[in-house]
């Protein structure tokens, strides 16, 4: 397997994933489609913690505070106001 946009192979990547995010529990709130590989869904997550997480490896070398990501954005865009409404 090779290095994704982050350098990181995927092993690398999940291991660093899971150091980041272990020990909450996170509770899966919606699915977004990922731009780039059609197969695949990156999921939103809300922590205990109250913040709003993705799977994607953009939210997670995301240098943003709050930590945001192209799913995110997406998400607060297209689903959020149809849930409200």
């Amino acid at each position: 397997m090779g290095k994704g946009a982050s350098g990181l192979s995927p092993k690398e990547l999940n291991a660093r994933i899971a150091a980041a995010l272990s020990g909450m529990h996170k509770v899966v709130i919606g699915l977004v489609q990922s731009g780039s590989n059609k197969k695949l869904k990156h999921r939103i997550r809300i922590g205990a913690d109250h913040a709003i997480y993705c799977s994607c490896e953009g939210w997670l070398f995301s240098k943003k505070r709050p930590k945001t990501c192209t799913h995110l954005e997406k998400y607060k865009r297209e689903v959020i106001p149809q849930e409200i409404n």
